[in-house]
């Protein structure tokens, strides 16, 4: 069986909690044509970036930056 999609903007957001920190907070910008852009998702916590990740999508770019920064924050 496939593992299920996990939510990692989800399980971002629970150790920001239980540490008093704030929402994590995510900053997009793409490159290239319209039909072949890449998104580039920052998350920043406390006004500090936790995390980097790309992909195809803005939501894609998103999980990416929130997985990284689950393994950074731990």
């Amino acid at each position: 069986g496939s593992a299920a999609q996990r939510d990692f903007k989800t399980e971002l957001q629970e150790p920001c909690a239980r540490h008093g920190r704030t929402s994590p907070h995510y900053v997009l910008t793409s490159v290239g044509p319209d039909h072949a852009k890449v998104y580039t998702a920052d998350v920043r916590v406390d006004g500090r970036t936790v995390g980097t990740g790309e992909g195809g999508s803005k939501k894609a770019a998103e999980q990416a930056a929130a997985a990284a920064a689950c393994s950074a924050l731990g």
